[in-house]
């Protein structure tokens, strides 16, 4: 008796579930009549405009071989996390894999400064 009560209560869950999403995918959707969100559009957006900053704008830039731009010279050795100043004892020897244009950019991505 249990089985069959078993497989009743089955059979009416898989019908429910069934009525269930007949009735959903008969609902209007989105855009068509009754939707609530009106018809379609294919009218393009106007493109927008994107600021440029200039280089002395930037909190980092490349740097040119050994050395840093005067917009940006303090030297930065990501494998060290660490960053040096001009006039440090190790700056002239530093090989920059970034070039800082203040100390306080460097230290806001996480770099510490060099003790010389």
């Amino acid at each position: 008796m249990g089985r069959w009560l078993r497989m009743v209560v089955l059979l009416a869950l898989l019908a429910g579930l069934t009525v269930a999403v007949a009735l959903r995918m008969r609902r209007p959707g989105p855009g068509a009549n009754g939707g609530g969100y009106g018809p379609l559009t294919t009218e393009e957006w106007p493109p927008v405009p994107v600021p440029t900053r200039a280089a002395s704008d930037e909190a980092w830039v490349e740097p040119e071989g050994r050395t840093c731009p005067v917009s940006h010279p303090i030297k930065a050795k990501l494998s060290s996390g660490r960053f040096h100043l001009p006039g440090m004892a190790v700056y002239d020897r530093t090989i920059p894999d970034r070039c800082y244009a203040s100390a306080e950019a460097a230290e806001l991505d996480g770099l510490q400064r060099a003790k010389h």
